[in-house]
């Protein structure tokens, strides 16, 4: 008897679907938040 594969395939591209919400985006969300964080610290360009 063979392994469902289709079903283990779908299972794990499932979790990590789900794991991609859970970790990444709260990760990209702060990095986007702290490029915004250090562009209010500095001046702002002017073509001098």
């Amino acid at each position: 008897m063979r392994p469902p594969y289709a079903m283990l395939h779908w299972i794990s591209l499932l979790l990590f679907r789900i794991g991609e919400y859970i970790l990444l985006e709260p990760i990209l969300r702060s990095i986007k938040r702290l490029k915004m964080w250090w562009n209010t610290l500095l001046p702002p360009r002017t073509k001098g």
